[in-house]
């Protein structure tokens, strides 16, 4: 198959934490304070009153000795899929060490530009762009700690950055290696759990910088600001080789919003207001613009919707979209009358879906002797905007044998209607497109 489930690695995640000085479970996430130099502003946070961050879903953990609240995120109500996952993630091998010069693909060559650097800069951009690389399981973005290179999946899924916290062989060949780098923040230390892999997370600040980072009019090495703050200082966490040796990885979260119960986002410490992933050739690049990227005149876009934030308690800001639409193997799969929210996933693979929808699908096509059960899977979504004489069309996205999991949001989303379903959709979708989304102007367009 052509795409295996990194879902597994990136969002099937269990992941909570428990401050060891008190056994409350917190989030501590990270406070980048300028590494883009305009893109930063300071941001504070804290914990709502049970010590779930606001990502987190608040739920009881019961061990041998003391009874405990945990927090259950985005990462833990995907967590049935993992069973799936086990045997179906591949772990992709990396033959050079990242802290070498060589450990970057050759169009990935460069200095390490600073986000802000005075000497170059000769004009005030809107807009960055990075190189991205995909492997065909996982989107990965290269960036810069203390003068340590890193790599991390790059997820619309998640708001948080972390690094590895250990030097070891596989560590060191997928994401780097971690010697201590930055400083104290005086955070706690936390413990966090991954699909039942559980270890110290170490909070520090040190000083970040993306790799190869071209402005909006091409310019290599002119990082104008872009960000506001004093220096380009990030808060990240170092996760222990405990943590590390599940299936997961590191991860660079693009969601910007999230409930004022939580320490800031990476994107919610910057300016940023839109971003472009773009998977239609190589070289892939992700873009973080300060302006909105889609013109509604001449662009037909999808509208999001924040429902499942307003109404269903979602902690964050997932980037979700109504679906109008699913048809699988040429066939509807829901009636009209469904709700399908759609939430874009960069670092998945290929889908995960509402059990409800997995079943129906399951007895449909052993009903029709289906050779494949989700062979052909196209989603339709109403568009706004553009050239279209009404101002509305559709748009589809579509892909062949997506592995596909089942999980129940209504365990965590208990307020979810039994006729309201959810899907994550991941790259096998958004592979060869170009996705731009407006934060704040909730818009997303598919080219």
């Amino acid at each position: 198959m052509k795409h295996l489930q990194y879902a597994i690695m990136a969002t099937l995640w269990h992941f909570s934490t428990v401050d060891l000085r008190s056994t409350a479970f917190t989030f501590n996430t990270l406070t980048l304070t300028n590494s883009i130099r305009s893109l930063i502003h300071s941001h504070g946070g804290s914990n709502n009153n049970n010590g779930c961050s606001r990502y987190d879903f608040p739920i009881q953990a019961q061990d041998r000795h003391r009874n405990r609240t945990s927090c259950s995120t985005r990462r833990h109500f995907f967590r049935d899929s993992s069973v799936v996952s086990v045997t179906l993630a591949v772990r992709p091998c990396y033959s050079s060490d990242l802290e070498d010069s060589a450990d970057v693909p050759s169009r990935n060559h460069a200095d390490i530009v600073p986000l802000y650097n005075p000497s170059t800069s000769i004009s005030i951009a809107s807009s960055i762009t990075v190189p991205l690389i995909f492997t065909g399981q996982e989107l990965l973005i290269s960036y810069k700690v203390d003068d340590s290179r890193f790599r991390a999946v790059l997820d619309t899924g998640s708001p948080f950055l972390m690094v590895p916290g250990s030097c070891g062989f596989n560590t060191k060949q997928k994401s780097g290696c971690y010697r201590n780098q930055g400083r104290d923040t005086g955070l706690e230390t936390t413990i966090e759990i991954f699909d039942g892999f559980e270890g110290e997370v170490e909070w520090r600040r040190g000083a970040f910088d993306f790799l190869n980072v071209t402005d909006d009019e091409g310019r290599p090495g002119t990082m104008v600001t872009l960000l506001k703050g004093e220096d380009n200082d990030v808060i990240f966490g170092v996760a222990s080789e405990d943590i590390m040796g599940g299936p997961g990885g590191v991860f660079f979260g693009l969601i910007k919003n999230t409930d004022a119960r939580i320490r800031p986002s990476f994107l919610g410490q910057t300016n940023v207001q839109a971003f472009q992933v773009d998977l239609r050739s190589s070289p892939f690049t992700l873009t973080l613009s300060t302006r909105p990227m889609i013109d509604a005149s001449s662009t037909a876009y999808i509208p999001m919707t924040n429902v499942l934030r307003r109404r269903y308690g979602d902690p964050v800001g997932h980037y979700t979209a109504r679906a109008s639409s699913i048809y699988v193997n040429g066939y509807p799969l829901l009636e009209s009358s469904h709700s399908i929210f759609v939430i874009f996933d960069t670092g998945v693979t290929g889908m995960i879906v509402s059990r409800g929808l997995f079943n129906e699908q399951y007895a449909n096509a052993r009903k029709r002797k289906d050779k494949s059960l989700f062979g052909n899977v196209t989603l339709t979504f109403q568009t706004q905007g553009g050239d279209s004489t009404n101002g509305t069309g559709t748009a589809s996205l579509s892909a062949i044998k997506p592995l596909t999991t089942p999980f129940d949001p209504e365990e965590q989303w208990k307020r979810l209607p039994k006729r309201t379903h959810i899907i994550v959709l991941g790259l096998a979708f958004l592979e060869q497109h170009a996705t731009t989304v407006d934060i704040e102007m909730e818009r997303i367009s598919i080219s």
